[in-house]
């Protein structure tokens, strides 16, 4: 191989390496929603982005984690009163599945199907299922390493089951459990080993933990019916905790905005606030800087140059729309209303520009914009109804679902 050919293949490598970045849990590597990638398309082409390819899946909302170019995520099957949970993992260029494991999980709840969303180290994928079932396999053999009740003891289901996605900290691995003692719980990666249990915080929630640092600090964010707690991830401790702002099901993650400002949201007539979180000689502080009648019910909102975007729709607001709210002041900034469907679809951020898949399976390219809705693109790629699942994007790949398949879209702009 002659010089200039192997200057190429670095040069290739090294873009390669720069466009790639796994997509390993629940709202991505860093929680938010929000991808590092680059080098994606910036308008779709007219005949809509490339699809890759697309496989049929049982029922639900169960999004997908990728690492390693492989997409692993919790399906479900088979007939009433005999459904098994399919833990699969398919490789992110083609689709063809590489392994899966299933187990029996009979019954359901209402809105039928998958769940959570895994979590994937290098060694290991971590599962909950909507029964209950929190299991570890060893990604190298796919055995089963550990497995425990998500229930926990005395817990009882709420009527949507678990809903729920684990959350990996250093060599634990953090889940909202629903038992009767305490909803907050963290085990060893390697062992399933208990390592604690928060049980000041109430097991009442559709909420998956999630991390923020504040004041220095990393903290793990929970919300459940009667507030939003804060635990050391080491330690189980609870730092601090606010019930100004309550939910009867929460469901959407945190969206810190820095500065220990989070943003609370949800649906049920909840609606959303600011809160303020400084550190003090007793710990922390908590105060509202502002709180609306608007909410998310099912998906975290994004928050981009000032600028918190959400959607509005919930069963309190079935015709709210996608909105815009200034973070300094929770004024409404725009609303599309019910002329656009959205639905409760999932939002995402990449290379500075909003990626949301609406109720109709319209996956719309929006340019944020404080002044006015933007859509820079859209197309027709999924059907049928409550299309609820997150996204998920890696190496230029954007997996999506609705309720009988996943598809994987090639957004990688063509040099």
């Amino acid at each position: 191989m002659n010089r200039h050919a192997v200057i190429s293949l670095i040069s290739l490598s090294l873009s390669s390496f720069a466009l790639a970045a796994d997509w390993p849990q629940f709202a991505g590597p860093e929680h938010n929603n929000v991808s590092s990638e680059t080098g994606l398309l910036k308008a779709f082409p007219a005949e809509g982005p490339k699809v890759l390819w697309t496989i049929q899946t049982g029922p639900g909302f169960g999004g997908a984690a990728i690492r390693d170019n492989q997409v692993i995520f919790l399906d479900r099957t088979g007939e009433k009163n005999a459904e098994k949970d399919v833990l699969r993992c398919l490789d992110l260029s083609s689709g063809e599945e590489l392994w899966s494991h299933s187990y029996d999980a009979p019954g359901d709840y209402d809105f039928p199907g998958s769940r959570g969303v895994p979590a994937v180290t290098k060694s290991h994928v971590f599962s909950v299922g909507t029964h209950g079932h929190f299991l570890c396999i060893d990604r190298a053999t796919q055995k089963v390493l550990w497995q425990t009740n998500a229930f926990g003891e005395g817990g009882k289901p709420g009527p949507w089951g678990i809903a729920v996605s684990p959350l990996i900290y250093k060599d634990s691995v953090i889940i909202n459990i629903q038992a009767k003692a305490g909803g907050l719980a963290s085990y060893d990666q390697a062992t399933g080993k208990l390592l604690w249990q928060a049980q000041e915080v109430p097991s009442i929630s559709y909420c998956s933990p999630s991390l923020a640092t504040i004041g220095g600090s990393t903290q793990v964010i929970q919300f459940v019916e009667s507030g939003v707690f804060a635990v050391d991830p080491d330690t189980g401790k609870v730092l601090w905790k606010y019930s100004g702002w309550k939910c009867d099901a929460p469901i959407p993650n945190v969206t810190a905005l820095g500065d220990g400002k989070l943003f609370l949201t949800g649906g049920y007539k909840a609606g959303s606030a600011l809160i303020q979180v400084t550190p003090s000689e007793t710990g922390f502080d908590v105060k509202q800087l502002w709180k609306i009648t608007d909410g998310s019910q099912l998906h975290q909102p994004l928050f981009v140059d000032g600028c918190i975007y959400l959607n509005g729709v919930t069963n309190a607001t079935p015709k709210a729309g996608l909105m815009c709210i200034d973070s300094a002041d929770g004024k409404l900034l725009w609303s599309t209303g019910a002329e656009m469907s959205p639905h409760r679809g999932a939002l995402m951020l990449a290379e500075g520009l909003i990626y949301y898949i609406d109720g109709a399976g319209n996956l719309r390219l929006i340019q944020p914009n404080r002044e006015a809705y933007t859509e820079v693109s859209s197309a027709k790629l999924l059907a049928g109804r409550d299309i609820w699942a997150p996204m998920a994007l890696s190496n230029g790949k954007l997996v999506l679902r609705d309720q009988k398949q996943m598809k994987c879209l090639d957004l990688r702009a063509v040099p």
